[in-house]
């Protein structure tokens, strides 16, 4: 049921999705709406400075230099952004030095209204893990079918509920995948599980340091902007390269463009689908069970021929 052709819409899908944050910080954020300096020079050259390091490095030969990029690019965005004035430390103030999470600290109870509901948008969920663990995979050089490929998106999806029963318990949101990280990955070209593990401490004591955690809720939305449209865009591009690294026939084709253009339209018309289920709602999940079903019902013509693209030279 999740072949390379929904996979790949779901991909793409979660890219451009989130191109549309990308670009809102582009222009200095939704703050910079409210008191009119969106898309103003000095936000537009804060953020291309940014993006212009972050590409110069991505396109040098050493690797340590390219896996720098990022963090080179949003170090030297902030230090001008500080000359600038536009870093507010006014969320630092008066923080504890330590914080400990309390299990149940909000008490304990169970609503099936409200899991019912919150159990159908938790489903979205599931559509971006898959989604999210595919992308992962492409960009790691790792299988996006097989056995191995399944083991993965089962392993990621009760990796995700667990965590969020845990979160939840110690009174945080229920959590999902970051696909994000995709994009940084693709970029610097690190892929390790081990780095993966090292963050997730740093991540940890992050929490337990307010003061520490909040410093990065300073960072200015354009310094943040610069390297964001970027990593969205390359989330994007791996949704194609799944596309089209597995051969599109007529039928994966009528597939992807169906799904693609529901689900984007959802972004753009939300009530559209308003009378539907919450998870039509929803341009990811929109467009992917919509890929689901046309690749359950829409019969298969073996005789022909696929289009098949080599996408390996576009790793690098």
């Amino acid at each position: 049921m999740i072949t390379p052709t929904v996979s790949g819409v779901v991909v793409m899908l979660i890219g451009l999705s989130l191109v549309h944050v990308g670009i809102a910080d582009f222009g200095g954020g939704f703050g910079a709406k409210a008191d009119g300096t969106f898309g103003s020079m000095e936000n537009l050259g804060l953020v291309s400075l940014v993006l212009l390091i972050v590409l110069i490095f991505n396109c040098m030969k050493n690797p340590l230099l390219r896996m720098s990029g990022i963090a080179v690019g949003l170090i030297a965005g902030y230090i001008v952004a500080l000359f600038l004035g536009k870093v507010d430390f006014s969320a630092l103030q008066n923080l504890p030095p330590v914080t400990l999470p309390v299990p149940f600290k909000y008490g304990f109870a169970f609503d099936w209204h409200a899991f019912i509901a919150a159990g159908a948008i938790f489903l979205l969920g599931v559509f971006e893990a898959v989604g999210d663990l595919t992308a992962t995979a492409m960009v790691s050089d790792q299988p996006i079918e097989g056995e191995e490929y399944t083991k993965r998106l089962r392993g990621g999806v009760l990796a995700d509920g667990l965590v969020s029963v845990i979160a939840t318990a110690l009174g945080s949101l229920p959590l999902t995948t970051f696909a994000q990280n995709n994009g940084v990955i693709q970029m610097t070209g690190v892929a390790s599980r081990h780095v993966g593990k090292y963050i997730a401490v740093i991540l940890v004591l992050l929490g337990l340091f307010p003061v520490v955690g909040r410093a990065f809720t300073t960072i200015p939305s354009p310094v943040l902007g610069g390297a964001m449209v970027l990593m969205f865009g390359l989330i994007a591009i791996a949704g194609v390269r799944i596309l089209v690294g597995h051969g599109i026939r007529r039928r994966e084709a009528v597939i992807a463009a169906t799904s693609v253009g529901l689900g984007l339209g959802v972004g753009f018309e939300p009530e559209v689908f308003k009378n539907l289920p919450v998870l039509f709602q929803n341009s990811i999940s929109g467009g992917g069970i919509t890929a689901v079903l046309l690749n359950l019902v829409l019969p298969e013509d073996k005789t022909e021929a696929a289009v098949k693209f080599d996408t390996d030279h576009l790793e690098h």
